[in-house]
């Protein structure tokens, strides 16, 4: 899933959707060790696709 943010994109790895619990599942897989900025950018997909994805619906996030 792409996200387009001043005029530069992002990709998200995978994405599925939770029926039972009605919430996105994000996915970035990595093949080194994980960093702070891994931790970062997963944060800011997270925080982007709650503010342009996600709709009334959708349950809030189970974790940050």
């Amino acid at each position: 899933m792409d996200l387009e943010i001043i005029k530069q994109e992002y990709y998200v790895d995978l994405v599925f959707y939770n029926y039972i619990l009605k919430c996105f599942v994000l996915i970035d897989l990595k093949t080194k060790k994980i960093t702070h900025q891994d931790v970062g950018q997963m944060d800011m997909y997270v925080r982007m696709y709650d503010e342009f994805k996600k709709v009334i619906t959708n349950c809030d996030r189970i974790s940050k």
